[in-house]
């Protein structure tokens, strides 16, 4: 999946120093349609990852199986990114919203990736919600 293009989309994604910043930028680069997808697709594969059943994940998400298959397929023989995401975010129910705990990695790299996945994530998951701090 190397090319020029998705380099250079990675490179943006990873200049993103705040959630509002990811909010902004997903909200441009992405319909609110593929923002609920992205969304619907991580939360699939962390109920996947937790032994959930299909049938649970679909009326918990609105995921149509098809997509929840997709999901796991790709969790089996992907790269390995759901499972460095998951690794790194939590989510998990507090005061009535979810919440994303990022453990800090050892390196500056490792902890300004860590922000940006949760920024993102957290973008993702309230694509109309206001910054809170």
């Amino acid at each position: 999946m190397k090319n020029t293009q998705t380099e250079r989309f990675i490179s943006a994604v990873l200049s993103l120093r705040s959630r509002e910043e990811c909010r902004r930028f997903f909200s441009d680069i992405l319909t609110v349609r593929e923002l609920a997808d992205f969304s619907q697709r991580l939360e699939v594969a962390r109920l996947l990852r937790n032994g959930v059943n299909y049938v649970d994940i679909a009326a918990a998400t609105g995921a149509s199986t098809v997509t929840i298959s997709r999901v796991s397929k790709s969790i089996a023989t992907s790269e390995g990114g759901y499972a460095t995401v998951l690794d790194r975010v939590e989510l998990s129910p507090e005061e009535g919203e979810d919440v994303m705990r990022v453990p800090l990695p050892d390196d500056d790299f490792g902890r300004r990736l860590a922000d940006v996945l949760s920024a993102g994530l957290r973008a993702l998951s309230h694509p109309g919600d206001e910054e809170k701090n």
